[in-house]
């Protein structure tokens, strides 16, 4: 018994220390890490409401991620689930409800009472919210975007007349679905998102690819091959400063939080 107990432990101390080798081998040269605030704030306000994205920006974020839905009526709207029952006071599946219902919904109550009047703002009211903020980067998530007709579409019109081609990042975990924009919008910049491992070899042309953290420490390797690939790693979502300042030294180049207000507070990345 005390044998086995002692390979054990062996075991678990070769591959630890092999684990740390290689993380420090394959390491690459730090960059300049940038911070993207997650549904603007959320873990300092409403999620994808104006309030959230406001406060990402007043700590410092100058890349804020939304995701995006559509209305039964076409309308683009940032709001992250399929259903509005959530984060709101009312019920049913947004594609199924009109612009005109799911802008009364209060989105605010459930985190706050102080937020009892925000509401599902619509993609042109962030927009218009970012006017006042030029060295902002709105990072759009496409949610579920098989449930939405011309949704690449009507995104790239609004994109196109508030001319913020230049100032978005559109990503998403439907990579066919991100093909389709870029056909439409060859310059906008794409980026894909995965949460399994099976992927690194043959990646699709996006350059920045966006996975979940734990990957990043169970892989010594990942961002390595990724880096080796021309692309530009980002994770989603840290919230503790020692994790965050762990993922930077292991080469990622942007990190995803719901407290912006760490990051600025214990000044990760410099």
């Amino acid at each position: 018994m005390m044998k086995l107990i002692r390979y054990l432990f062996l075991t678990f101390i070769t591959v630890i220390s092999s684990w740390i080798i290689l993380h420090l081998i394959l390491r690459p040269k730090q960059t300049h890490p940038i911070m993207i605030g997650h549904r603007g704030a959320a873990g300092l306000a409403p999620e994808n409401s104006l309030s959230a994205i406001k406060i990402g920006i007043n700590h410092g974020a100058r890349f804020i991620e939304v995701d995006v839905q559509q209305s039964s009526d076409g309308q683009v709207l940032v709001i992250h689930d399929i259903l509005v029952d959530r984060t709101s006071n009312g019920m049913g599946a947004v594609g199924s409800l009109p612009w005109a219902d799911l802008q009364k919904l209060d989105i605010g109550s459930h985190f706050s009472p102080d937020y009892s009047d925000e509401r599902i703002p619509s993609l042109e009211q962030v927009f218009t919210l970012l006017q006042d903020h030029p060295d902002v980067t709105l990072v759009i998530e496409g949610k579920d975007p098989h449930l939405y007709r011309h949704l690449a579409r009507n995104l790239i019109q609004i994109i196109d007349a508030f001319d913020m081609a230049e100032r978005v990042i559109i990503i998403s975990f439907d990579h066919a679905w991100l093909s389709e924009v870029s056909q439409l919008a060859p310059t906008i910049r794409t980026g894909s998102i995965w949460w399994e491992k099976g992927f690194l070899t043959n990646l699709p042309p996006p350059k920045i690819v966006d996975v979940a953290w734990p990957m990043i420490l169970l892989d010594p390797t990942l961002v390595y091959r990724l880096r080796r690939q021309g692309k530009s790693v980002w994770i989603y979502t840290a919230d503790n400063p020692y994790l965050m300042r762990l993922l930077v030294a292991l080469g990622v180049e942007g990190i995803t939080t719901n407290r912006p207000d760490l990051w600025a507070n214990e000044r990760i990345g410099e």
